[in-house]
C-alpha cells in the first residue's frame, strides 16, 4: 500500500502553518485523516519531534487529554494513570516525560515545554473561565491546530468566549465523580459548561 505522507511532508505542513520557535500552540484532531504514513511504527514519535524542535525550546504544546467516558460513571480519574480518549497522538504526548495535566476528570489540557505548567495549573473544578487553560492560551496568543476535523468539533476556544460572555443557550452542571489524589480515593464536584 502507497503511503500518502512522510517526514519531510510533515515539516512542509508545520512551515506552511508558520509555526516557529517560542510558539504557544494548541494540537488536536485525527492523524487517521492524514492517510498512510511512510513509516506507521514512527508517526507518533516523528510528529512529536517534528512539532517539539518547530516550536523549540521556549515554546509549548498544549493537546486535551478529555476523558469523557468518566462522566455519569463510577470510575476513577487518576491525573497520572487516566488515559487519555482524545486519540493516539494526545496519549503518546501525555506520556512523554515534563508534561503537566490539568486537574479535571472530564475534560484536562495537558502541555509540555515553557508555558505548561502555567497553562495547566489551574485549581479551578470548571473547564473554562478565568485562568483556565483556554483563558491562558488565548492570553498567550496560541495558535490552534485542527488536524484532519472541521473546526466545530475541535474549536473548545470558543467555549472560553461562550462563557465569558455568558451565553443564553448554556449552562453550568454540576458532576460528581470520583478523584485518585495521592492513593486516596474520594467523591467531589467538578463542573461542565453544556447547552440547555
Amino acid at each position: 500500500m502507497k503511503s500518502n505522507y512522510n517526514i519531510s511532508d510533515l515539516i512542509h505542513c508545520f512551515n506552511k502553518l508558520k509555526i516557529k520557535r517560542g510558539d504557544v500552540i494548541y494540537i488536536t484532531g485525527n492523524l487517521y485523516y492524514l492517510g498512510l504514513y511512510e513509516n506507521q511504527k514512527k508517526i507518533l514519535p516523528d510528529f512529536a519531534k517534528t512539532l517539539r524542535k518547530f516550536v523549540g525550546i521556549n515554546g509549548t504544546i498544549a493537546f486535551p487529554t478529555h476523558t469523557w467516558s468518566l462522566v455519569n460513571t463510577n470510575k476513577v480519574f487518576s491525573i497520572k494513570n487516566t488515559p487519555s480518549e482524545m486519540g493516539v497522538l494526545t496519549e503518546y504526548l501525555r506520556k512523554q516525560k515534563g508534561v503537566y495535566r490539568q486537574f479535571h476528570p472530564f475534560s484536562s489540557t495537558s502541555a509540555i515545554g515553557r508555558y505548561a505548567k502555567y497553562i495547566t495549573s489551574s485549581t479551578s473544578r470548571h473547564v473554562y473561565g478565568p485562568n483556565s487553560p483556554f483563558d491562558k492560551l488565548i492570553k498567550l496568543n496560541a495558535k490552534f491546530i485542527s488536524i484532519g476535523l472541521e473546526p466545530n468539533l475541535t474549536c473548545s476556544q470558543v467555549h472560553q468566549a461562550e462563557i465569558m460572555s455568558n451565553v443564553p443557550y448554556r449552562f453550568t452542571k454540576e458532576f460528581n465523580v470520583f478523584i485518585k489524589r495521592q492513593k486516596k480515593t474520594k467523591l467531589e464536584k467538578f463542573y461542565l459548561f453544556v447547552v440547555y
